[in-house]
């Protein structure tokens, strides 16, 4: 069984897939709270041997972060498997098509900053300047509140299959021994 988990990206979410990449189920959810235990209750319903685990590993909030490394870090010494990470704008530009391949991907940050990833640099910019950097310039994010995507003209690209689309990013990295949350970024 292969399992994805993603804490970084609103809705979280974790899924299981079958060696086929079928996905067999999905579940999603808002608390950033509840992550550990969402995620415990998915997998006592599933306690298949995996033989796969990958997993976001930012940027998102701490306490998130923190969670999604000790649950696949736990499963990795568990099933004895590496473990396949990607950051989250990465995954995101899984969704744009080679016509919008250099269009800048927005992703939240929980305050009146949000990450901006151009050209493989990710940077934290107030929500108004980045508002007026890209004024008139399509941007895309699957995971900005409403009042942050009407100051931006979004391109209009659904997430829909998001855990198919992280299974096949996952798959196309290298795993590592352990997942390494992504906290690199400023504060926000």
């Amino acid at each position: 069984m292969l399992f994805v988990l993603n804490t970084s990206v609103d809705s979280h979410f974790c899924a299981l897939f079958d060696e086929d990449k079928n996905l067999i189920e999905k579940i999603s959810w808002e608390d950033r709270k509840q992550d550990g235990s969402q995620v415990f209750e998915f997998l006592e319903k599933h306690p298949e041997k995996l033989t796969f685990i990958g997993g976001v590993t930012g940027p998102g909030g701490f306490s998130c972060l923190r969670a999604a490394s000790g649950i696949l870090n736990a499963l990795a010494k568990k099933y004895d498997l590496p473990i396949h990470q990607i950051r989250a704008d990465q995954w995101m530009r899984t969704h744009l098509s080679a016509e919008h391949a250099a269009t800048p991907i927005l992703l939240n940050s929980f305050s009146s900053r949000l990450f901006v990833a151009q050209d493989e640099e990710l940077i934290a910019l107030p929500v108004a300047e980045a508002a007026e950097k890209f004024q008139g310039q399509p941007v895309f994010s699957a995971a900005l509140p409403a009042d942050k995507q009407e100051l931006f003209q979004m391109l209009n690209i659904s997430l829909e299959k998001s855990e198919q689309s992280l299974l096949e990013a996952l798959q196309a990295s290298a795993p590592k021994d352990f997942f390494v949350p992504d906290y690199e970024y400023p504060a926000v």
